[in-house]
């Protein structure tokens, strides 16, 4: 085979294409601090699969052969009585640069640069949030010096780009909706706000300072905001009053209602919440006077029914 052939052939070796994957990976690939990468041959074998017979013979020949090309920028610790034997590979200062630029891929400190670059244009977005700003521009230094980025990820732009699109418009929702119809609208897919809940929420607690924001905060919600009551209950609305207590069954009521009510009362000296759907209803059917709640985990709505009611009432939970 000729030298040209051989160079090529070296360019996409597996044992070459190892180093600079573990390299990526490691502390010197993502903090731009530190100048020289030294990795075991062993370990560096195993992850290329290349630990016998041909395969080795061929790794250890691109490797000398990539030091001859590197001047001095990769090299080998070998044994000190036997040079045949490879104990280390060591990246030199403007090592990183050669061995990405020779495999043809752009190098940690490349990525790191256009990260940066993506959060400095983020920030310069018209109409941003001021406090998402304020923690994008927090972002460009982190993705400077190879610090987390989380929620967004260092190799992905596409994906960034969607995340941050997503977390501007629900830091900017106007209205409270369902997940499902907030989702279309953000994402043209009703099911992609739920598989980035997590990403979103980690996002909004670090933008806020506040570890219990969710997307509910900002009026997107998983379920209806309701609670099913039964008993004596007025609201006083904007078109007149409303007396829930002339219902011979159970009512659901919005938590937008609650809130739009200028007042909420109640004649009933007891307040009793019921985990039990079954049973809620065979004591709303005695209609004893008691105003009755269904609820097992309490809501939003149902929090702020039970905040509103006087404090004069007696409260159980059955």
């Amino acid at each position: 085979m000729d030298e040209g052939k051989r160079i090529v052939s070296a360019d996409k070796s597996p044992i070459l294409l190892a180093l600079a994957e573990r390299y990526r990976k490691s502390k010197a690939g993502q903090e731009p601090t530190i100048r020289e990468y030294l990795d075991d041959y062993r370990k560096l074998l195993a992850h290329a699969k290349s630990t016998d017979g041909e395969s080795r013979l061929r790794a250890e020949e691109d490797l000398r052969r990539a030091v001859h090309q590197s001047n001095g920028r990769l090299s080998l610790d070998l044994h000190p009585r036997d040079p045949k034997i490879i104990h280390s590979v060591r990246l030199r200062s403007g090592g990183e640069e050669w061995l990405f630029h020779h495999l043809g891929q752009s190098s940690p400190t490349t990525q790191r640069n256009q990260l940066s670059a993506f959060f400095q244009d983020a920030t310069e977005t018209v109409g941003l949030h001021p406090e998402f700003q304020t923690w994008l521009e927090s972002l460009v230094e982190s993705a400077q010096l190879g610090l987390s980025i989380q929620p967004f990820e260092r190799n992905d732009l596409h994906f960034n780009q969607e995340l941050l699109h997503v977390i501007q418009s629900v830091l900017t929702w106007k209205e409270e909706s369902l997940i499902r119809y907030a989702s279309a609208v953000i994402c043209g897919d009703s099911k992609r706000l739920e598989s980035l809940r997590a990403r979103i929420q980690r996002a909004l607690c670090a933008i806020t300072g506040d570890e219990s924001v969710t997307l509910e905060t900002f009026g997107i919600i998983k379920t209806p905001r309701e609670v099913v009551i039964h008993g004596p209950l007025t609201l006083q609305l904007e078109n007149g009053e409303l007396n829930l207590g002339l219902l011979y069954g159970p009512v659901s009521i919005s938590g937008t209602d609650l809130e739009l009510a200028t007042k909420i009362e109640s004649e009933a000296s007891c307040c009793l919440t019921v985990e039990n759907e079954s049973v809620f209803h065979e004591l709303a059917k005695k209609r004893t006077g008691i105003f009755l709640i269904h609820t097992s985990f309490p809501g939003g709505a149902t929090c702020y029914l039970l905040k509103r009611l006087t404090h004069e009432m007696k409260f159980y939970h059955f």
